[in-house]
């Protein structure tokens, strides 16, 4: 990070979790810099479930429904406590 070589890939695939690395931090304007340290921490992303389609009989042949999207969301997350979905 110092000399600004050996930049990491992007993406990049972390070796350990967490992870520790080096980052170059570079004023565009000036082109001055500053080093410092970056914890790298993966989460494991929550497991979801394809929830049942939602169907709407439309009796007055409109093309239009309503549908309560929140019904679907204890499908989606199968009632796992702290999950939002949006």
């Amino acid at each position: 990070a110092d000399s600004g070589t050996n930049a990491l890939a992007i993406p990049y695939d972390n070796i350990s979790n967490p992870q520790i690395v080096f980052v170059r931090v570079v004023d565009v304007n000036t082109t001055c810099f500053t080093t410092t340290t970056l914890q790298l921490e993966v989460e494991q992303a929550p497991v979801t479930f394809d929830p049942t389609d939602l169907t709407f009989c439309d009796p007055d042949s409109d093309g239009y429904g309503v549908f309560m999207l929140t019904d679907a969301e204890a499908e989606i997350t199968a009632g796992a406590p702290g999950l939002t979905v949006t």
